[in-house]
C-alpha cells in the first residue's frame, strides 16, 4: 500500500533525511501505479491483476485524504474487481483529486 516507504525509512536511517517524509499525494499515485505496473510485467496480466488487489487494496486504505469512509469502502471494492490493468490505471487517475472525484466515482 505504501512502496515508498522502504526508501523513506532506508534515507532516514542513513540520516540523510531528518525523518520519515510523507510523499505529496500525486507522488505515492505515480508509486502505487509503477509497482502495479511492475507487478503486470513480472506475473503476466492475468495473474499479476489478481496479484496487485491487495496492494490497491492497501493503497486506498492509507489515502490520506478525507472522504466518507463507505465511499472509501465502496471504491476500493470497485477498483480490485476491475479486470484490466487498463481499467485499474484510468480509475487511479482520480486520485489526485480524489477529495473531489471519488464521491462521484463510487
Amino acid at each position: 500500500g505504501r512502496p515508498w516507504l522502504g526508501g523513506a525509512i532506508a534515507r532516514a536511517l542513513s540520516l540523510s533525511a531528518p525523518a520519515i517524509e510523507t510523499p505529496s499525494l500525486a507522488a505515492q499515485t505515480a508509486a502505487i501505479r509503477a509497482h502495479y505496473a511492475d507487478m503486470i510485467d513480472h506475473y503476466g496480466e492475468p495473474l499479476g491483476v489478481r496479484m496487485a488487489r491487495k496492494h490497491l487494496a492497501a493503497f486506498i486504505d492509507q489515502l490520506p485524504v478525507a472522504i466518507d469512509p463507505a465511499v472509501r469502502r465502496r471504491w476500493r471494492a470497485e477498483i480490485c474487481r476491475i479486470a484490466s490493468p487498463r481499467g485499474v490505471l484510468d480509475a487511479l487517475d482520480v486520485v489526485p483529486n480524489c477529495s473531489s472525484d471519488l464521491s462521484s466515482a463510487a
